[in-house]
């Protein structure tokens, strides 16, 4: 009789243990689809929010955009393609330029609202005093190079003693070269520089007459192309970098302040697309600057696609600013503050931790 009694209790223990398993396991359940209600809700709020920041609902404006027809421009496509500027309101037609020359000048013609170009030119319109303001950085670049003829006996940099150099002047390609020159104990005066539009390049190193060129992506590829083995080719950067910047004159930043912030939105959400999205960002500047896939991903490594206001692209333009002075490639002998050619306040609000400037 006690052994049935204690295997009742047993039983019944056992019973209870299971109907506490069972309880236990419910509201477990019960929690973590709490919870991941929770997370789903939070997620969607902050989606939500995401979108709501993105989206605008006033009126559609008008903005003309220079850029070039290259890789360094990348920011400004993808934001065309993907439908960035329209998402914020912005009427926006882009207008395709051979460099970051042409850009300035279609700027300071009033062809264009906004435009990109390379810190070099900043470097140039800071000295002159002209009246415009950078917006942001949108790339970060290394794609200066030197290319020469093997039969010219250019085996080395120094072996461009004497030699004519194809060159887009007024450009930061000459900036690089006379760098890459003192580098290699020689000047500007040790060679002959010959001007020439980069996309004449291929055809004038290809026909010799020029011995060597200096210019950038997507130049290069046509240049060696046009050499073959006959191509010796040298990075001319030496460790600095390229700032692809846009610009726009004063008055516009003034009087169209909400435009200009709009306008960086865009491009920041390009560079998210870009960041999060390389293959299909690769397919659309493929198709921009008309060259193969390959091509493109050969040469990504050499850009860095990030909207920013860095404190090396001031110190880049100092520098430069120098190098022309004491070149005489400006009657001016003081360097600039080039923070009074610094817009902060659309960056400030749309990715102030991007800002690394000092002011």
């Amino acid at each position: 009789m006690q052994l049935l009694r204690v295997s009742v209790s047993r039983e019944k223990m056992g019973h209870e243990t299971k109907m506490l398993g069972k309880h236990l396991a419910e509201r477990t359940s019960r929690a973590s689809a709490q919870i991941l209600v929770l997370i789903l809700t939070l997620g969607l709020t902050v989606a939500g929010c995401s979108i709501q920041e993105r989206k605008y609902t006033g009126p559609v404006e008008k903005i003309n955009i220079g850029a070039t027809n290259q890789e360094l421009s990348t920011l400004i496509w993808i934001a065309e393609e993907k439908g960035y500027f329209e998402e914020y309101g912005l009427d926006a037609t882009v207008k395709a330029y051979d460099t970051g020359i042409e850009t300035k000048n279609a700027l300071l013609a009033g062809e264009v609202d906004v435009a990109d170009t390379v810190d070099f030119v900043i470097a140039g319109l800071g000295l002159e005093g002209t009246d415009i303001k950078v917006l942001a950085s949108i790339n970060t670049s290394t794609t200066n190079y030197i290319i020469a003829r093997n039969d010219r006996g250019i085996y080395s940099l120094s072996d461009l003693k004497g030699k004519k150099i194809g060159i887009k002047r007024g450009s930061s390609a000459e900036y690089f070269l006379g760098r890459t020159l003192i580098f290699n104990d020689l000047s500007l005066q040790d060679v002959e520089l010959i001007a020439v539009h980069p996309p004449d390049m291929p055809e004038a190193i290809a026909q010799g007459i020029v011995d060597a060129t200096i210019t950038w992506h997507p130049h290069n590829y046509h240049i060696t192309n046009s050499l073959g083995d006959n191509a010796n080719v040298w990075s001319a950067q030496g460790g600095q970098h390229v700032y692809w910047v846009v610009l726009c004159e004063t008055e516009f930043s003034q009087k169209y302040s909400e435009r200009v912030r709009r306008f960086l939105s865009a491009l920041v959400q390009a560079e998210e697309f870009v960041r999060n999205n390389h293959l299909e960002a690769k397919e659309i500047i493929a198709r921009r600057v008309d060259l193969d896939l390959p091509y493109i991903e050969s040469v990504w490594s050499d850009f860095h696609f990030v909207v920013d206001l860095p404190q090396s692209m001031i110190i880049a333009m100092e520098d430069q600013a120098r190098w022309m002075i004491d070149n005489n490639l400006t009657d001016k002998t003081e360097v600039p503050n080039y923070l009074d050619y610094i817009y902060f306040d659309a960056l400030d609000e749309v990715k102030p931790e991007s800002i690394g400037i000092i002011r």
